[in-house]
């Protein structure tokens, strides 16, 4: 989405910046095919995981992409923001421990209507990589 493209340049220079403090991982629900050529034309620093369940975005309601999860050091989650939002000085927060003061994200409305667009475009990029 051109959101979540948009987002790219600033997370990857987040992640250069706290490589050494923090873990990027990215969460798609796209099949491996269209990720790795993705991937050719858009690098993302850090990881990227492939939830072929969606069970990420049904766990976190994930469903207004792009969004960022901060979890603290013992794993709690601790900030939902859209990556607009993201800043040194949040994630700086989270790694002293503190819940940072940051508008969160805005959930999607109808997650049960975005779990039905998500897999109608999951199974057409399925069907156009066969």
């Amino acid at each position: 989405c051109p959101p979540c493209v948009g987002a790219i340049p600033k997370m990857n220079q987040l992640h250069r910046e706290f490589a050494k403090d923090a873990t990027f991982v990215s969460v798609t629900y796209e099949p491996d095919p269209h990720v790795r050529q993705f991937l050719k034309e858009h690098p993302i620093d850090g990881d990227v995981g492939i939830d072929d369940a969606l069970a990420t975005f049904k766990g976190f309601q994930a469903w207004g992409i792009p969004v960022v999860y901060l979890f603290d050091r013992q794993g709690k989650l601790v900030s939902a923001v859209h990556p607009d939002n993201l800043t040194s000085a949040v994630i700086s927060a989270v790694a002293r421990g503190e819940v940072p003061d940051v508008k969160q994200a805005t959930p999607w409305s109808d997650p049960h209507g975005a779990e039905e667009y998500f897999r109608k475009n999951q199974q057409e990029l399925r069907e156009k990589y066969r």
